[in-house]
C-alpha cells in the first residue's frame, strides 16, 4: 500500500500526493467559489513544493462550481504545475458542470470525465513525470 504524502485536509477538501499523483477530494455539499478556488490553488501549489504532477478530482460529492472559480481553474495558476486532470463524477447534473467547464473555459491542459476510479488513474499514468503541457499547446478532452 502506497503512503499519502503532502496530505492537507481543510472545511473544503483534502488534497494528497500518491504514486505521482496528486489527488483532490471535495467535501460534501462544497459550493467552490472563487474565494475557494484561488486558497485551494495556492496549497495545491504548496503541497506539490511546484513540481507539475497529474491531479485526480473526485467531485462526486460538490454541490456546484461558480462560473468566476471555473476561470480561475482552467488558466494561470489554475493550471500551473498541472500535467491533466481526471474528473470523478457520479450524477448527470455533475457531468452537465463538467462539460460545461471544458467546452467554455477550454483549459489548456488534458481534461476527462470519468465514473470508474481505476480507469481515471490509469489514464493519469501517462501524465506523471511530465511538464505542464499547457506551454505546448495542451488540449481538453470530454468523455462520458
Amino acid at each position: 500500500m502506497l503512503m499519502k504524502e503532502n496530505y492537507f485536509k481543510n472545511s473544503y477538501c483534502e488534497m494528497w500526493i500518491e504514486d505521482n499523483i496528486l489527488f483532490l477530494k471535495y467535501e460534501h455539499g462544497i459550493v467552490l467559489n472563487k474565494e475557494i478556488a484561488l486558497s485551494l490553488v495556492k496549497e495545491r501549489i504548496r503541497i506539490t513544493d511546484q513540481k507539475t504532477y497529474p491531479v485526480f478530482i473526485d467531485i462526486r460529492d460538490m454541490k456546484y462550481t461558480t462560473r468566476e472559480a471555473r476561470e480561475e481553474l482552467s488558466k494561470g495558476d489554475g493550471i500551473k504545475y498541472v500535467s491533466a486532470s481526471a474528473f470523478l463524477i457520479n450524477s448527470e447534473i455533475i457531468r452537465i458542470l463538467g462539460d460545461y467547464f471544458i467546452r467554455f473555459n477550454k483549459p489548456a491542459i488534458p481534461v476527462k470525465l470519468f465514473t470508474n476510479e481505476q480507469k481515471a488513474l490509469q489514464w493519469l499514468k501517462q501524465y506523471t513525470n511530465k511538464e505542464n503541457p499547457s506551454r505546448l499547446g495542451g488540449r481538453s478532452l470530454y468523455v462520458y
